[in-house]
């Protein structure tokens, strides 16, 4: 008999959305889970080709292997792209080795938003939390 140990998903912050493990977006879609213990499925871009999204929650990470990052930055771009998207920010955390952003679309509201990136940056060591160019 073979068992595939892996991570417990309960128990880790960031986690590869298994249902796309050998597929050709297997590494397009990524969980952050929060201090609440709620977890929220991310679009993956590369830091260079990040999409203005109003509003969306993101975390901006380092890659660390196939399955695993870090946290840097954890917030929301502002309403009103492209003046809402803080490419300073963005080049900044790049040269400190940044090169994904994760983005989490599937909010239904400013307030739900809001909690998200709460939660999110409460659940992780991560250094910025809502970063100039950001809203809650």
């Amino acid at each position: 008999m073979f068992v595939l140990m892996l991570d417990d998903p309960a128990r880790s912050r960031n986690y590869p959305c298994l249902v796309t493990n050998g597929t050709p977006v297997s590494r397009r879609f990524h969980y952050w889970t929060g201090a609440s213990g709620a977890r929220y499925l991310h679009s993956v871009f590369a830091i260079e080709e990040t999409p203005v999204f109003d509003r969306a929650v993101f975390v901006i990470a380092r890659r660390i292997d196939a399955d695993r990052h870090d946290a840097l930055a954890v917030g929301r771009f502002g309403e009103g792209a492209p003046a809402g998207y803080d490419a300073g920010l963005l080049a900044r955390l790049a040269r400190e080795g940044a090169d994904e952003v994760h983005l989490h679309l599937l909010a239904d509201s400013d307030w739900e938003a809001a909690r998200i990136v709460a939660d999110l940056a409460a659940g992780q060591d991560c250094a910025e939390f809502v970063a100039a160019g950001c809203i809650l």
